[in-house]
């Protein structure tokens, strides 16, 4: 037996509907049948169905819109800060690139992957990597393409680039010796 929390009567179990929990578990409603149906089709119910159907349309609108967001250009340069950022909380690191320094980045690199030369699908990787603790500052910046920068991985740039190419990235990076490191 249960008592409705509406109509205040001991029913049996059966007269209530099932309830699923957020954590899984299923219980039972604390109105009965009747009194939930007559709330439904009350004016109060109907307003609150309303409610949360315009709510659920505006997540809706809103979560489209967030899509076609990123994938533009600022959109996914935002991301990817964010993605930046969170990983060097976690480090303690604080260095913040802003939206004008990335940029900067891009137009140092000529838009290019450093390594392969690629135009698509660039990213801006870690000179020194962020694991061996250096946070991502513009004298730590390279644009590689997803593929270089995959497998340049966390090796630092000695392991991964040639000499010739090294000699050429610390010239742009502004990089002498290895006491000028972020």
């Amino acid at each position: 037996m249960k008592i409705c929390s509406k109509c205040k009567i001991a029913k049996h179990e059966s007269e209530f509907r099932a309830k699923k929990n957020k954590s899984g578990s299923i219980g039972l409603r604390s109105q009965c049948r009747a009194c939930d149906k007559s709330y439904k089709y009350s004016e109060r119910g109907v307003l609150a169905d309303k409610l949360y159907n315009q709510s659920e349309k505006c997540r809706n609108t809103a979560q489209a819109r967030q899509r076609r967001y990123c994938q533009t250009l600022d959109g996914r340069l935002k991301k990817q800060q964010h993605c930046r950022r969170r990983r060097e909380q976690k480090r303690k690191i604080d260095l913040q690139l802003s939206v004008d320094d990335i940029t900067a980045i891009y137009a140092k690199f000529n838009a290019r992957c450093f390594n392969c030369s690629r135009q698509d699908r660039l990213e801006i990787d870690h000179h020194y990597p962020l694991s061996k603790g250096y946070g991502l500052a513009i004298n730590n910046a390279v644009i590689l393409c997803k593929s270089c920068n995959t497998s340049k991985r966390n090796k630092m740039p000695e392991e991964f680039y040639t000499e010739k190419q090294l000699l050429i990235l610390n010239d742009l990076l502004g990089l002498t010796s290895n006491a000028d490191r972020v």
